[in-house]
């Protein structure tokens, strides 16, 4: 069976329509819910603990937005006719579905197949070819996320390319399949920081005096990580203006303690500044 969207997010399904659900309040009743389970849970505490480090903090933009927000829109539907559902593609490349119903599917059903296996591959191969590449020339210098080129968000930032380089693609790791929401969520922030010891490496070798990031990293918070173990100065740079439910900056009154955080933050207006310094939890 396959469905298809209407240009305002209507899923259509044997002919019928389904009219998506939008409510952050109910999106954040079940966040708060699962995350409960979480914590009380012995065995994902050995888990959610990383060399002291809560990384379930890095874990939560991605689980509000693509999993509770998109659940909450289709739940009904979901819960009558299940995940399994394939879902027709808009041919039209510059006509933009946001896809609610895959997002939870793919939330759930990891990222572990032949395509990525070789992406991986091909990406951990260049890691260490940029490592010694920039071992040579480039050592002590800044690092910059290469996320600030070419996007119109960045187009006023300054750089000073002189005694700066620009970090290669993110080391992504692979996250396997659960259907269990709880063991999803444990499995994404685990997947978010695998790769920190290759970063701790990386910044060994070329000693970084600090790095420069966008604020949502989605699979590379394994730099985060290793700047935070190699006591490496890490700033980000929001990449919109802060909401009240932006997680990862925001934050939970749920976790308190041995948070993963950016040492600072810039954000694009006073305004978000004294927001977050008024409502931010971390």
């Amino acid at each position: 069976m396959r469905i298809q969207y209407s240009d305002d997010e209507k899923i259509i399904f044997k002919k019928k329509i389904v009219y998506p659900i939008y409510s952050v309040k109910d999106s954040l009743k079940l966040f708060n819910k699962i995350l409960r389970k979480i914590l009380v849970n012995k065995n994902y505490k050995k888990r959610f603990i990383v060399k002291n480090y809560n990384i379930l903090s890095i874990a939560l933009e991605d689980f509000f937005w693509q999993y509770c927000f998109q659940y909450i829109k289709y739940k009904s539907f979901i819960k009558k006719e299940g995940l399994n559902l394939n879902i027709i593609k808009n041919k039209n490349k510059t006509h933009y579905h946001i896809d609610g119903y895959g997002r939870v599917q793919d939330y759930l059903k990891g990222n572990f197949n032949i395509k990525n296996i070789l992406k991986f591959f091909i990406k951990n191969c260049y890691f260490y070819l940029w490592i010694l590449l920039n071992a040579l020339i480039n050592k002590n210098k800044n690092w910059v996320d290469r996320r600030f080129d070419g996007d119109f968000r960045y187009e006023n930032l300054k750089i000073e390319r002189a005694i700066s380089i620009t970090l290669p693609y993110s080391l992504q790791s692979f996250r396997p399949k659960s259907n269990n929401i709880e063991e999803a969520l444990m499995l994404d922030a685990e997947a978010k920081i695998k790769n920190y010891k290759k970063w701790i490496f990386a910044i060994k070798i070329l000693k970084p005096k600090k790095i420069t990031m966008t604020d949502n990293l989605y699979d590379n918070f394994s730099l985060l990580m290793a700047a935070k173990i190699t006591k490496t100065e890490c700033i980000a740079i929001c990449h919109a203006p802060v909401i009240k439910h932006h997680m990862n900056l925001v934050g939970t009154n749920l976790l308190k303690k041995n948070l993963l955080l950016f040492d600072k933050i810039f954000v694009y207006h006073k305004i978000f500044k004294n927001f977050l310094l008024k409502n931010g939890k971390f």
